[in-house]
């Protein structure tokens, strides 16, 4: 089973088809936060969890969702904590280790992007790296730990960026297009509009320390 979150972004960067990625994923565990709570109910989707302080929705939509789901977790618009970051907090104290995918998460305001992709660098959710993956119209975002990755081809995505998050010794990049001999990272770098070597079955990144984001694109 996956846990799949539906964040409050726009609908316009929801992923292609999406209504029938719910169909197919109604067996998964489902987080609706705020307004993607309302549209998961709109849509029929079965929902398990509603987060948030709804304060983009109005009274009748609420109790719309009050009537639809049987736990709902209403926080203080004045928090520690984004409403997606609350979601978050709740799958870590199950305590559960299925991947998570994170929908909704990129349109609309810049700042909510930023939250969303900055999250990862927090301590308490230190156990999401490597777990969690963010999913619009054309981007996937994952994040990866130390180590030896391997990044397999994506024939629907084939570009592919790197962002070092922060702190990150001897970051390499091998068997793709552009690849970079080991070095550190003491501040956050964008290596973006690479490719996987056509040639080879899959490229490799490694690092030693920190965080490294890796997000796979197309036009």
């Amino acid at each position: 089973m996956t846990i799949r979150i539906l964040a409050g972004g726009t609908k316009i960067n929801y992923p292609p088809n999406f209504e029938q990625v719910l169909e197919k994923t109604k067996n998964d565990f489902w987080i609706g936060v705020d307004y993607g709570a309302l549209y998961l109910i709109n849509h029929g989707a079965k929902i398990d969890v509603a987060v948030g302080d709804f304060d983009s929705i109005s009274s009748s939509e609420l109790e719309k969702i009050q009537k639809n789901v049987s736990r709902i977790i209403k926080v203080s618009p004045v928090k520690d904590y984004t409403d997606t970051e609350i979601s978050l907090i709740e799958i870590l104290k199950k305590d559960v280790t299925e991947n998570i995918i994170l929908y909704g998460a990129t349109g609309g305001r810049i700042d909510h992007l930023m939250a969303n992709l900055f999250f990862i660098l927090k301590p308490e959710f230190k156990d999401l790296v490597g777990r969690i993956k963010i999913v619009d119209l054309k981007n996937e975002i994952s994040f990866l730990k130390p180590g030896k990755n391997l990044i397999k081809h994506d024939a629907d995505k084939k570009y592919i960026s790197y962002i070092t998050l922060g702190d990150v010794r001897r970051f390499s990049i091998s068997k793709h297009k552009y690849n970079l001999e080991a070095r550190d990272e003491v501040l956050p770098n964008a290596y973006v509009s690479n490719e996987l070597n056509e040639h080879e079955s899959q490229g490799i990144v490694s690092f030693e320390s920190g965080i490294v984001c890796l997000i796979r694109s197309k036009d």
